[in-house]
């Protein structure tokens, strides 16, 4: 009896585990190895949530054009809420890191933030993905499942391209918003889970609504708070400092230093119409990257055009061979 609760006052005092006699040496291995892997999880998530309270700063998101200071504003006051949020916009306006920058500012930022992709996920695993399942609800099921909507519970969860979710997910859905309850896959027991929906598409909800395509109760549940983000060809003041910050950002993943892009050569970043940032092409970066100097975009991207026209090649110098060579070592930067 004394022996219990000197166990019971150590665990509740911080002890990891103990070991009853008689014990051997393999069994002390065993729980110093898995407290140690116990706190180097611990250490790693403090790491990540505090690099992610960094990241998801509103201040140091890009936003030099109106429209986009506007829209941070918005989001600031979003955040201080915990309704349902909607947003909208093109693909590669930001609506997933956008909607992470919601969360980590809210009261809700110290727990889970689930990520769920409708489009990326099959409609026959997205139901389990989302609710989970119990053991033997199909084929295949050989365990228990939590789903995301019971793992993300006290926190957050982005319901990314929600417009590509069948009709029938979308009715499971409508009871989560109104009950913030549900049933795992193949289960009778009622879940319940505190969850923050924040959705997020680049349809039009309300054609969708028109086509038969989304159902009206759901639109009318999700569009409590709603934020439409603008595309970089609305927020054409925010494309130099985009510019600089992925080139930067690209020279410490390379371990490279650059010099600045030159003025007379911003008029070579096209940006191709209907596209998003994580749409733009990567290409001159590239080449910038892997040049000897700050040469300009319309070179290169001239050069390589001439070169898969089929134009003549003369045959290089050994000098120039050198050259190029040391130029991909990154010895001349």
């Amino acid at each position: 009896m004394v022996e219990s609760c000197l166990i019971v006052k150590a665990v509740k005092e911080g002890c990891f585990d103990f070991i009853t006699k008689p014990f051997s040496k393999e069994k002390i291995q065993l729980s110093i190895q898995l407290a140690l892997e116990n706190r180097h999880l611990r250490n790693e998530i403090d790491y990540l949530r505090r690099e992610q309270d960094v990241v998801y700063e509103f201040d140091r998101i890009i936003a030099r054009s109106p429209s986009m200071k506007q829209t941070i504003v918005t989001l600031k006051k979003f955040s201080g809420t915990d309704s349902t949020i909607l947003v909208t916009g093109e693909t590669g306006t930001g609506k997933s890191f956008l909607s992470g920058a919601i969360h980590f500012n809210s009261a809700r930022q110290n727990k889970p933030f689930i990520k769920i992709n409708c489009a990326n996920i099959p409609e026959s695993l997205l139901e389990s993905e989302l609710f989970g399942h119990e053991r033997g609800a199909f084929t295949g099921a050989n365990k228990t499942r939590i789903g995301r909507l019971e793992q993300g519970k006290g926190g957050s969860v982005l319901l990314d391209e929600i417009g590509e979710m069948s009709l029938g997910l979308q009715v499971r859905m409508l009871g989560v918003l109104e009950e913030k309850s549900f049933e795992r896959v193949g289960g009778n027991s009622t879940i319940h889970s505190d969850v923050r929906i924040i959705a997020a598409t680049n349809k039009s909800p309300e054609i969708e609504v028109a086509k038969g395509a989304f159902r009206e109760d759901l639109y009318y549940r999700l569009n409590i708070l709603r934020i439409h983000l603008p595309s970089l060809r609305e927020r054409k003041e925010c494309i130099k400092h985009l510019a600089y910050y992925f080139l930067d950002k690209a020279c410490r993943n390379l371990k490279k230093k650059l010099r600045i892009f030159p003025p007379r050569r911003w008029k070579s970043l096209n940006l191709i119409p209907g596209q998003g940032i994580s749409d733009s092409s990567p290409t001159p970066l590239k080449e910038l990257l892997f040049s000897r100097s700050h040469i300009g975009f319309r070179q290169k991207i001239s050069s390589c055009q001439s070169r898969s026209r089929g134009s003549q090649k003369r045959k290089p110098s050994l000098m120039l061979l050198f050259t190029r060579l040391q130029a991909r070592k990154g010895m001349l930067f």
